[in-house]
């Protein structure tokens, strides 16, 4: 809260030095950003509602010469207009940032989880792998082992000694 007042305070003195023939509502604005970023929505209305406040005190004291007195209140009133238009945008803005860090924060945790999940998968294909080997290796070599008994045994019986 103290850096949005900080920035309309020294806004607000420059202002003043430099007279009201330069507009510094984009460096009011920049207060206003702040206040709805880091504090809140109603913080933001106090601080454009102050930082116009100023500035048409500014003008006035400074001596503002217009063709008519409702000229610096019309003026006032634009600025004040356009920072309340921006503040819903800026809100809306931060909502959704705020949003997307969540979802960041989701699929992170979701990408950890994919992980593990693949790892496991992984292991799980490997040990099939091996234990599809090894049923091989035994059937076969009980197949084989079986065929060479055969082989060995019709090699006997077929021998004339």
């Amino acid at each position: 809260m103290a850096i949005p007042l900080a920035i309309v305070g020294i806004v607000a003195v420059v202002d003043y030095l430099i007279g009201f023939q330069l507009s510094l509502a984009i460096f009011y604005l920049l207060a206003v950003l702040l206040a709805i970023w880091f504090v809140g929505r109603t913080f933001a209305i106090f601080i454009s509602i102050l930082s116009v406040a100023v500035s048409l005190g500014g003008d006035i004291a400074t001596g503002a010469l217009h063709s008519d007195s409702l000229i610096p209140w019309w003026n006032a009133l634009i600025v004040l207009s356009f920072y309340l238009a921006f503040i819903p945008l800026v809100t809306t803005l931060r909502w959704v940032q705020k949003e997307l860090e969540k979802k960041s924060i989701a699929l992170t945790k979701e990408e950890r989880a994919l992980k593990v999940l693949s790892g496991r998968l992984i292991s799980a294909q490997e040990e099939e792998r091996q234990r599809i080997s090894r049923d091989l290796h035994d059937d076969l070599g009980q197949i084989l082992t079986s065929v060479n008994l055969h082989v060995q045994q019709a090699t006997l019986t077929d021998d004339p000694n």
